[in-house]
């Protein structure tokens, strides 16, 4: 059985985010896989021709294959949407069972995301002391 597009065009593509992933959904979609085609977006009905020189980037949506290059925006939408929701939702989970296999490399990422933060947030402290110690008194 196959599902009727969502959209009669594509939804438009991702855009380059940071570590080389595509827009937003690179950061959160763990479900990303590559192909050299052929593939069909069954968000959109886009059918992609074989490509080898560059591999097409797949995700499930609602149970769908997308393919980034042509709907990857849909992912970037709803993350702007509803980020914070599934961020909550998925923080959540993990506080339920912290040690299971589905949070390996969230694990990793979260390490990794608090170091940043202390960072940053010492960069912070350190300009607010030094800005406060050099105030006329």
């Amino acid at each position: 059985m196959s599902l009727a597009p969502l959209f009669m065009a594509p939804f438009g593509p991702s855009r380059e985010g940071p570590y080389g992933f595509s827009g937003i959904s690179g950061l959160w979609n763990t479900e990303n896989h590559g192909t050299d085609g052929p593939v069909t977006c069954e968000i959109c009905g886009t059918t992609h021709p074989e490509n080898r020189s560059e591999s097409y980037l797949t995700f499930r949506f609602f149970g769908r294959q997308g393919v980034e290059q042509c709907c990857g925006a849909l992912l970037d939408e709803a993350y702007r949407q509803f980020g914070d929701r599934i961020t909550e939702a998925y923080l959540n989970n993990y506080a339920e069972d912290p040690c299971s296999d589905e949070f390996g490399s969230f694990r990793h990422i979260l390490r990794n995301a608090l170091e940043r933060a202390e960072y940053q947030a010492n960069m912070v402290a350190g300009e607010i002391k030094s800005m406060v110690s050099l105030a006329p008194k």
